[in-house]
């Protein structure tokens, strides 16, 4: 018998308030990956950066969770927008959080799609093709 690895993770980087944040922390005791949003409907560099730190002296695995350009709606909602434009999002996003990844020291495991886009693109085969290729190109 093969033995597996089950991993347990949380997305993360979302609270706006101090006592969810430090409730984000006290979650990574508890899980093995985490997602850290990565700008789009939540987060910023600085958030980024706690929560790497932390995710790794964990021994967390982390992964990037970007979502459609939506604070206001939190990326629940699809957002009519041109793959032109939802590139160039995805791009930002994920490369401001390759560099805190890389300025931390850590290595990014995994891409979660928050909300919304997680959605358009779990229903359309060939717009998860082009994310997965999109990722790939970007990610080390």
């Amino acid at each position: 018998m093969n033995a597996r690895t089950v991993y347990f993770g949380c997305d993360s980087g979302e609270a706006s308030d101090k006592d969810g944040q430090s409730r984000e922390l006290e979650l990574l005791e508890h899980v093995n990956a985490v997602s850290i949003a990565t700008g789009g409907h939540a987060g910023d560099p600085e958030s980024m950066r706690r929560l790497l730190s932390a995710a790794m002296a964990s021994g967390c695995l982390v992964g990037a969770h970007p979502s459609y350009p939506d604070r206001e709606s939190f990326g629940r909602r699809h957002i009519d927008i041109s793959r032109a434009d939802l590139r160039a999002s995805l791009v930002e996003q994920l490369n401001v959080f390759i560099g805190v990844a890389n300025d931390c020291g850590s290595h990014i495991a995994f891409v979660k799609p928050h909300g919304a886009l997680y959605h358009a693109l779990a229903s359309n085969p060939s717009e998860m093709e082009w994310f997965s290729d999109l990722c790939g190109e970007l990610i080390p």
